[in-house]
């Protein structure tokens, strides 16, 4: 009996401790807990500014754990995605050798937001003062633990990006918490970078269906008879929060209102970064393109004008955002004229970024409040993706060219759907909650 009480108590103190490390991966979003898991064969790591990158690229090409070996210092951006060999993972060692690089200003294993979206935690958490709350009280709580302002928000008053010191016990993921937990704060999350976020599994539309479907007639968008309603108007701003637009485009060109903006900090002014940055020029081309001039293809409101806003870039074959950017490209895009803002990606749950969204919706378009769209989300789920799940935004899910959502594969025959035939591509589809419209 006795050796069955020590079993017992045991396994007890082995699960304790195993749920234990799990909470320790969690952050507050509107006072409740969401819990984040590891992945423990990518690292996410962030550079300093200006640094001597040759000991971390000899350290880089010393570790035989990599899936891929980065040869030169011309690789090295100042965001790194480290990933294992296909069925390995990083040592806890690995780790902390590249935490104790000179170069390296901040190192943790990646971590998974619901339906799978990666997150990576870098040196930062953002907050806001609660009007209660002194200055001097942040000051005196960072001098406490390490952490000092990093930047005041442009667009918020009594808002700050916090940095935390290297040397550090905390990452900013438990030092946000912290602070959260002192109720000094409206709200204390961290700076999150958010990977692969943009949902489309396809930049290229080579066939409009969806503006005319010959086969299946009654699965389109009946856009003639819309466009003898009205092909839109130039005085409506459309923002589009993505990846930049190609604003030499001939198709895109007589309709972008200009400049646009970057928020990633390469002051592009809404352009593309890189070559591999083409999702927003092809959202753009299905917003409004321009009609009848015998070039490329016809947008859905061919006469409104487009904002380029880039929130991503492309690094080591992920695409990339962050929290404090994609919460402020919102705020950049009503500030500046927007009357819709379009959004083809998903993300954490935020404070920052709802807030950002609270503030369009009741602030833009001069007090009548902005019209915001998002995707539903391309993971197959029944559950809408946040932030198409919040209850002032419009939440647009796909469906294919029979009329039959996009991703579901139990229909037999099935010949119509030009999404990958499999259950992990699709859009999400939320059951009668979070889901507003679809559209092919």
């Amino acid at each position: 009996m006795k050796n069955h009480f020590i079993i017992f108590i045991s396994l007890w103190l082995c699960f304790s401790l195993q749920a234990q490390q799990k909470k320790i991966n969690y952050y507050y979003y509107q006072g409740k807990k969401i819990y984040l898991t590891e992945k423990t064969d990518i690292i996410f790591v962030k550079l300093f500014n200006d640094t001597d990158t040759k000991s971390l690229v000899a350290l880089l090409r010393s570790d035989e754990s990599l899936k891929q070996n980065i040869l030169d210092e011309d690789n090295i951006n100042l965001h790194l995605i480290l990933e294992a060999k296909e069925g390995t993972g990083f040592a806890s060692e690995s780790l902390l050798k590249y935490r104790e690089n000179p170069s390296v200003k901040s190192a943790h294993l990646m971590l998974v937001y619901e339906n799978n979206l990666l997150v990576g935690l870098m040196d930062e958490f953002l907050l806001k003062l609660k009007p209660t709350t002194q200055f001097l009280q942040l000051q005196n709580l960072m001098s406490e633990n390490g952490c000092e302002v990093a930047r005041a928000n442009p667009f918020v008053e009594n808002q700050f990006v916090i940095a935390v010191s290297k040397t550090s016990n905390l990452n900013a993921m438990q030092m946000a918490n912290l602070f959260y937990e002192t109720e000094l704060f409206e709200f204390s999350t961290p700076n999150f970078a958010i990977l692969n976020a943009l949902n489309s599994n396809d930049p290229y539309f080579k066939y409009q269906w969806a503006l005319e479907n010959k086969t299946h007639k009654p699965v389109d968008i009946k856009i003639e008879q819309a466009w003898n309603i009205t092909p839109g108007n130039p005085s409506t701003r459309i923002a589009l929060l993505d990846l930049g637009v190609d604003l030499n485009h001939p198709d895109l060109t007589s309709n972008l209102f200009l400049p646009g903006h970057d928020e990633t900090g390469y002051n592009t002014g809404g352009a593309p970064y890189t070559v591999w940055d083409n999702h927003g020029t092809a959202c753009a081309g299905i917003i409004c393109a321009v009609k009848d001039n015998e070039i490329g293809i016809a947008g859905v409101a061919p006469c409104c004008k487009l904002i380029p806003v880039k929130i991503f870039f492309n690094v080591d074959n992920y695409t990339f955002s962050i929290s404090e950017w994609i919460a402020n490209g919102i705020r950049w895009a009503y500030l500046n004229g927007a009357s819709v803002i379009s959004n083809s990606w998903s993300s954490t749950n935020d404070d920052d970024i709802t807030n950002a969204i609270n503030e369009a919706v009741t602030d833009g378009r001069s007090g009548k409040g902005c019209v915001i769209l998002f995707s539903s989300g391309n993971t197959n789920k029944d559950t809408v993706n946040y932030p198409a799940r919040l209850p002032n935004v419009i939440s647009v899910g796909a469906i294919d060219k029979c009329g039959i959502r996009s991703g579901r594969i139990d229909i037999v025959p099935y010949s119509c759907d030009p999404w990958p035939n499999n259950s992990s591509a699709g859009s999400c589809y939320g059951y009668g909650y979070g889901l507003d419209v679809v559209a092919p």
